[in-house]
């Protein structure tokens, strides 16, 4: 592992710390410290699960992964059934046949 100073703040130091193993996982002074871009949700999910008062409080980044977002995914989804939809319009619908008269 590797730690270097990066600043302070009032009276403290502040540190970045950089774990050579797998999980990046460890205990320091009863304070998980996890790697927020681990793509295995276990952990994170479980730090998103505690409640105070029962548990303590997750603070900081709990998941940083690269992916979608939400919007874009919903944007995709609503384009790829458009695109295989056979109605594109009112019209479309209006005139497919599938429509009745009320009298």
């Amino acid at each position: 592992a590797s730690c270097i100073k990066i600043g302070e703040y009032k009276d403290e130091y502040v540190y970045d710390i950089e774990m050579n193993d797998e999980t990046h996982t460890f205990f320091a002074n009863d304070i998980l410290v996890h790697n927020s871009h681990e793509d295995n949700l276990g952990l994170q999910n479980m730090l998103v699960d505690m409640k105070y008062p029962e548990y303590p409080v997750a603070l900081g980044v709990i998941r940083d992964v690269e992916g979608k977002t939400y919007e874009t995914s919903v944007h995709e989804q609503v384009a790829d059934v458009t695109a295989k939809s056979k109605f594109h319009c009112m019209k479309d619908i209006l005139h497919s046949g599938a429509t009745w008269e009320v009298k």
